[in-house]
């Protein structure tokens, strides 16, 4: 049977390559301890330069191979080296990879010792060559370096599964078909005959929680590639079933014959009753383990899959026959300090910020494939993905392109059988048109996976289009214009269209930006899904982008920082997150997206404010007291599922009840005081001021009166305190509550992610956030409190160990370091008590 064996930890690094490799002695002795994920360099959090990751460097690592696997093929499987690698075994070059995105293998058991160590050294270019997308001109993002995934030694029988493809069919049918290709890998040319299964059975856990139910029933039988039967017995019978109809399993059988080729391809199919549906909202997973017997080989294979139908047409997307706009964020997989190389935690966690934290229903992969763990997630919780081919607007020459197009065929062989994957990217981003290349690189996608469309993510109208979807970036919103553009005028009226990135780079915003910025940031993106919704021909809009990230000095705000995300680098959200997490229906949201704190205002004047929520109504309460009830904004947003709550009255009925003014004298005073807001009072139309006159006349209120009345109801001068609660309501039950206002003590609060750091294959990691608060839980925008981490035990502190906060918040990771027990980080500053968080470590079992 296959061994797999993680080769993750007990790593050498040399950040200088010749000092590491040229020994004939593989000395390592000067190399620094490293585990993977590795970044070769750790870098500040802004204001470096692009070029200090850019360098040759030199990994090693040794290992033992039993005298018992004399008789296995023994594979070495890189998951992701930033951006050449040269691998070398036992001082013998063995393999070459270009490009720092796709996974690659390198086959050395013509080089293997056993019973005894084996050195593993590999070579890794990370300078931005021209050969190797997406370098050859200017990139807007960092493209670090390392050994940045993880690294496997995987040790096969001779004959080995070496890929399984499960395509699924007929998924809205009670019969669903299903059809399974085997590649079978003959490196030593051998004849024989095999016997090749497909054991299918639900995925015990998923999305987080355990199913009973996700039945998998008859299967009536298979063919090989060439249609011939190939289950049961020699006459071609229909395959045996152990559990008919009943949740849990399904067996397909086939037989192989092997004349020396070196690999060769088998097609086993058949039906599937009472299977469920893998959606957006009910991400139902299956696992096929495909094994072959015979002529002392006994390999395995797993591949997790679903049942899904996902079309991209004229008139739209259709999920499972349903018709379903797309929602969605662009996402680099970068972190701070160490770039690329954070280990499947943290991969997960983001796929779990956008799902839960930004309520979008889609990711596109911006620019590159990214790892395998973040696309696990995706699929465990509903999560639809855009994947793409790496490069930024640039093609090279023909040696350029041909890894281009390896890069297509090592995307695609890795993540075809996954359901969330719904969209090949197949031409380079925002490139011009190269209709030769891009026949090519459609050609190649098709003949490896049949089961989906593909896209070219371009800013050109009226383009030539060889893929299947007409994908666009569409950036012609400036606030105030038309917030996308015809579809029509840009594809044309046959194409299907989706919208791959808006917003981004036309309005980059910070979260210490002025709180009017970080709203207009919000409306921007709310403007253009209002426009996406609108639109039934569009099938919906992927907004730039997720996350802030480092970029090349070319770029950004001139700190190497683009700050175009909807969250920050800590994955700490801005305005703009709400924005999108209100317009889901999963959990209630309530976000005011103001201080209330007149000072942060043009002369002191707060004109409206806006409730991101997907609640039905919010009522107001102003220092305790019921000021109105408000309702979502249909008018100025009238295709969202969730408009914001718009608030243009704050005094409510507060001129009756306190001032004593009958209905229609409060009516008139309260037009007056938010014409003044509008016009100032030295430019206050006469309409106004003679509608003041007149309630002065009836009231006999003196002038005095009335400038108090503003002081006092609009710029709330005077007062205390003043404190605004809000309540959501969804029916007649209250569901949220936040309160916003002046005064109070303020605190420093620290929210580790998780409590434990578990190490499997990799080390672990958790994120820690720290905010500096008001009494209700707001963080303060223009906090920039100094923090200072102290830690013990078994872990340590990934980045600086002091920092300021940045706009009133700040995050930073801890990791786990190979053994098991307690680590603790102290969190200390001047002005708060110091807090302590402790985390308990149960790290990997000791392997040699």
């Amino acid at each position: 049977m296959r061994k797999i064996l993680p080769l993750n930890f007990d790593w050498r690094f040399s950040p200088d390559f010749k000092a590491g490799y040229e020994r004939p002695d593989f000395d390592d002795s000067g190399f620094q301890p490293a585990m993977l994920p590795h970044a070769n360099i750790e870098l500040p959090y802004n204001n470096f330069s692009d070029e200090a990751c850019q360098f040759i460097s030199c990994y090693r690592r040794r290992l033992f191979l039993a005298s018992e696997d004399r008789k296995k093929r023994v594979i070495l499987c890189f998951e992701g080296v930033m951006s050449y690698a040269e691998v070398y075994f036992n001082g013998q070059y063995v393999c070459s990879h270009k490009g720092g995105y796709t996974p690659f293998r390198c086959d050395v058991t013509e080089q293997a010792i056993y019973g005894g160590e084996n050195v593993l050294t590999v070579k890794v270019d990370s300078t931005e060559r021209n050969d190797i997308p997406p370098f050859g001109f200017v990139v807007d993002y960092l493209t670090y370096g390392g050994i940045y995934r993880e690294v496997h030694l995987e040790l096969t029988d001779g004959i080995f599964i070496e890929d399984v493809f499960v395509r699924t069919r007929n998924v809205l049918s009670e019969a669903k078909l299903i059809d399974v290709e085997i590649t079978v890998a003959n490196p030593s040319f051998r004849s024989g005959e095999f016997i090749a299964e497909c054991f299918v059975e639900a995925d015990p856990v998923y999305n987080g929680r355990r199913r009973a139910d996700a039945g998998i029933g008859d299967e009536t039988g298979s063919t090989d590639e060439n249609g011939n039967s190939g289950i049961g017995d020699e006459t071609g019978s229909t395959g045996e079933n152990s559990n008919s109809g009943i949740a849990g399993k399904m067996i397909l059988k086939g037989n192989l014959k092997l004349s020396g080729e070196p690999a060769v391809k088998l097609r086993l199919t058949g039906e599937m009753r009472n299977a469920l549906l893998w959606d957006v909202g009910d991400p139902v997973l299956y696992i096929l383990k495909a094994r072959i017997t015979g002529d002392g080989t006994d390999d395995g294979y797993e591949v997790r899959f679903g049942f899904r139908e996902a079309c991209f047409s004229k008139d739209g997307f259709y999920l499972n026959g349903r018709k379903l706009k797309l929602r969605g964020l662009n996402r680099h997989q970068s972190f701070p300090y160490v770039g690329y190389a954070m280990p499947a935690s943290a991969q997960y966690k983001d796929a779990e910020i956008l799902k839960n934290e930004l309520g979008v229903n889609i990711v596109r992969l911006s620019h590159y494939p990214q790892s395998r763990h973040f696309l696990d997630r995706c699929d465990e919780l509903g999560l639809l993905v855009l994947e793409e081919i790496p490069g930024w607007q640039h093609i090279g020459d023909e040696e350029w392109q041909s890894v281009a197009l390896n890069n297509v065929e090592e995307m695609i062989m890795r993540d075809r059988s996954r359901p969330g994957v719904v969209l090949w990217g197949v031409r380079i981003n925002e490139s011009q048109d190269n209709d030769g290349f891009y026949s090519r690189t459609n050609v190649r996608a098709r003949e490896l996976d049949d089961t989906r469309q593909t896209c070219g993510i371009r800013n050109i109208e009226g383009s030539s289009l060889l893929e299947d979807v007409y994908t666009y970036n569409d950036f012609i919103h400036r606030g105030n214009n038309r917030a996308l553009s015809d579809p029509g005028r840009v594809a044309g009226k046959e194409a299907p269209y989706l919208v791959t990135e808006h917003n981004g780079h036309m309005y980059p915003t910070k979260r210490f930006d002025n709180e009017a910025k970080r709203v207009e940031h919000a409306l921007r993106h709310l403007r253009v899904l209002d426009s996406m919704y609108s639109d039934p021909r569009t099938s919906g809009a992927i907004g730039w982008c997720a996350f802030d990230y480092n970029t090349h000095k070319d770029f950004g705000s001139g700190d190497l920082i683009c700050y175009h995300g909807v969250m920050d680098m800590f994955r700490i959200p801005k305005e703009a997150a709400f924005a999108y997490l209100s317009q889901q229906d999963e959990k209630p949201v309530l976000e005011a997206a103001s201080s209330m704190i007149i000072g942060e205002f043009e002369a002191a004047k707060l004109e409206r404010l806006y409730i991101f929520t997907n609640c039905d109504y919010v009522k107001l309460y102003k220092n305790g007291e019921f000021t109105g009830s408000y309702y979502p904004s249909k008018e100025a947003f009238p295709h969202l599922p969730h408009p914001p709550v718009i608030i243009e009255d704050f005094i409510g009925d507060q001129l009756e009840r306190e001032e004593g003014l009958s209905k229609k004298d409060a009516k008139d005073v309260k037009d007056v005081l938010y014409a003044v807001v509008r016009h100032g009072d030295k430019s206050l139309p006469l309409k106004y001021k003679l509608k003041m006159g007149m309630v002065m006349l009836r009231t006999k209120m003196p002038y005095s009166k009335a400038v108090d009345l503003y002081s006092k109801y609009v710029q709330n001068w005077g007062c205390k305190s003043l404190t605004y609660e809000f309540t959501g309501y969804v029916g007649d039950k209250a569901v949220l509550r936040t309160q916003k206002g002046i005064g109070g003590n303020s605190r420093m609060v620290v929210l580790p992610d998780a409590s434990e750091l578990r190490e499997g294959d990799t080390y672990d990691v958790c994120r820690v956030v720290i905010k500096h608060t008001d009494e209700a839980g707001n963080v303060l925008p223009f906090s920039n409190e100094a923090v200072s981490l102290a830690s013990e035990g078994a872990g340590e502190i990934i980045g600086p160990e002091t920092f300021a906060l940045i706009g009133g918040a700040r995050a930073f990771w801890v990791r786990s370091v190979g053994r098991s027990g307690k680590f603790k980080v102290t969190v200390s500053s001047e002005r708060f008590p110091a807090q302590t968080i402790e985390f308990i470590v149960k790290g990997r079992l000791l392997i040699t």
